[in-house]
């Protein structure tokens, strides 16, 4: 059976909060060079809908699966294959079951970096709320003995729920290095999304090397801090 290379979690210019530097179509591009079949564009707050950027990645052979990162009681989940119309201005988790049970297989809830240290990673939430997940992050921040995803991986493991690898991309220089590999007959949403639940998925995500958190440190974590702070001072 094919196997396809699967990032579900990436942003872009078009992102609601952070400030990002590339479009959605060099992604596209990044992502067909180093050799993804599919990924979703999961911008802060409000679901991707740029269908002329879609139809782009489906010319050029590449799965673009429209996303959103939405915080619902505060915190972060990833929906994929959402339209703004589904998304209300402050969800919560019983709205988010609504919206599950009205969307079905369509949709795959994701738990993103459920255990690192930001107040808006799910934490404790995730058992509370266990029942509105189809698949936990592996989160590309790791290294040098710091690895937030083991509980997140023993999470699943426990509950037969599939843990997916995603860049979070927030430069292109991440995009490549962290993705899923699924096994399916076919390059669709439907397809994917059934075999992640079945859970024919590997993850690949490395460790963090010395340059390459050089890198993120200052291009994402400094660079997005700055860009935000000159905003505020313009505005």
């Amino acid at each position: 059976m094919p196997v396809f290379r699967v990032d579900l979690h990436n942003h872009c210019m078009q992102d609601g909060e952070d400030p990002i530097s590339y479009s959605a179509a060099e992604l596209v591009d990044r992502a067909r060079q180093k050799g993804l079949h599919a990924i979703a564009i999961t911008p802060h707050h409000i679901p991707f809908e740029d269908h002329e950027t879609i139809a782009y990645a489906a010319r050029h052979g590449l799965l673009l699966i429209p996303g959103v990162e939405i915080r619902i009681d505060g915190k972060e989940v990833l929906l994929i294959n959402i339209e703004r119309r589904d998304v209300k201005p402050k969800m919560t988790f019983h709205d988010l079951r609504e919206l599950r049970q009205k969307k079905g297989s369509s949709m795959l809830v994701v738990a993103p970096h459920p255990f690192y240290f930001l107040p808006s990673c799910l934490k404790e939430t995730l058992f509370k709320e266990a029942d509105c997940f189809d698949a936990v992050e592996q989160s590309h921040f790791h290294g040098f003995g710091i690895d937030p995803n083991k509980r997140a991986m023993a999470w699943a493991s426990r509950n037969r729920i599939p843990a997916i690898s995603t860049s979070d991309s927030h430069d292109l220089s991440m995009v490549g290095d962290h993705y899923t590999e699924v096994e399916t007959d076919r390059l669709d949403t439907a397809s994917l999304f059934e075999a992640i639940r079945l859970r024919r998925v590997r993850q690949h995500s490395p460790p963090l090397s010395l340059p390459r958190l050089a890198l993120f440190t200052l291009r994402v974590l400094v660079g997005m801090n700055l860009a935000k702070r000159f905003a505020r001072l313009r505005g």
